[in-house]
């Protein structure tokens, strides 16, 4: 990892493992306007540029199926909003739905944990079910 990249990786809240080659988020750095969708590679990671503007934070949010809600939440996926210097000056771990062991931080890494949402969570979004 160099200083102009932060790495993100995605972990399964089900099993703690990473999400590997799947689009897991949409993700904004800085105030960009449209997102960086990339798959993940076999380790689950993406890297991320930040060296094009001076950027301040990184804005994610889930790509369908996959939220960062815990089921009794039962609120859509939220957008969240994580500081580049702390991701690079030690590292961030977001986990909101995971009950086992995470992954410790290391500075420059974004670790992000996502569950897969259940069939009822689908179809109360898409209107189907009350």
């Amino acid at each position: 990892m160099h200083a102009e990249q932060v790495i993100v990786r995605f972990f399964n809240a089900e099993n703690g493992k990473p999400i590997r080659f799947r689009t897991a988020a949409s993700i904004w750095v800085g105030d960009a306007a449209s997102p960086v969708v990339h798959a993940t590679d076999s380790n689950g990671e993406i890297a991320l540029s930040i060296t094009q503007a001076p950027f301040h934070e990184i804005r994610m949010l889930p790509d369908f199926p996959l939220t960062n809600r815990r089921i009794e939440d039962q609120a859509p996926p939220a957008c969240e909003t994580y500081q580049i210097a702390e991701i690079l000056w030690a590292g961030i771990v977001s986990n909101r739905v995971f009950e086992g062991a995470v992954v410790p931080p290391q500075p420059g890494v974004l670790a992000i944990y996502l569950r897969e949402k259940s069939n009822v969570e689908r179809l109360r979004e898409e209107g189907l079910l009350p």
